[in-house]
């Protein structure tokens, strides 16, 4: 009878949890570009135009449409999308190791320069990558959730032949 329930009710565990990974990444993406708003030199509210920032936005937004379309897929039990879930617990685990630490330079470069930070770069640092593992963390838990309730989902409907098992 349990699994009969699945096949009814969507799977909104899934959902709000992939919603909530995108909510962290989100953060972190802003806590990125705003680096230069820690030093006190520098006008408030300017971002410091560049290339790498621009790349990281335009991925960034990818990402979020990614997790959106993953999000209704997983309410869903779409088994197909459980692999794009695997891709998206993986891409803040790989942020952590390439955009903050070259920001955490920047910064202590800044720091150096006799720049006054509004802000200690480790601070800002584990701020960015606290919010990232959170992220990954609720990435992966939807997509565990998913992949097991699919899973059950898919035997039910074998154990009744149903053409829905594929």
């Amino acid at each position: 009878m349990q699994y009969e329930k699945l096949r009814y009710q969507p799977n909104k565990l899934s959902q709000l949890l992939t919603v909530l990974g995108m909510a962290f990444m989100t953060f972190a993406l802003f806590k990125v570009i705003n680096v230069y708003r820690y030093v006190s030199t520098t006008t408030s509210g300017i971002i410091n135009p560049s290339m790498s920032i621009g790349f990281e936005i335009l991925i960034a937004v990818g990402i979020m449409l990614i997790s959106f379309l993953a999000s209704e897929k997983f309410k869903s039990y779409d088994y197909k999308w459980g692999f794009v879930g695997i891709g998206l617990t993986a891409y803040p685990i790989v942020k952590i190791f390439i955009f903050p630490l070259s920001l955490n330079k920047t910064m202590i470069q800044l720091k150096e320069a006799g720049q006054v930070l509004k802000v200690n770069p480790t601070t800002w640092l584990w701020t960015v990558i606290i919010s990232l593992i959170i992220s990954a963390v609720f990435y992966g838990l939807a997509t565990t959730i998913a992949i097991i309730r699919n899973n059950q989902l898919r035997q039910y409907y074998k154990e009744l032949n149903s053409s829905d098992a594929n």
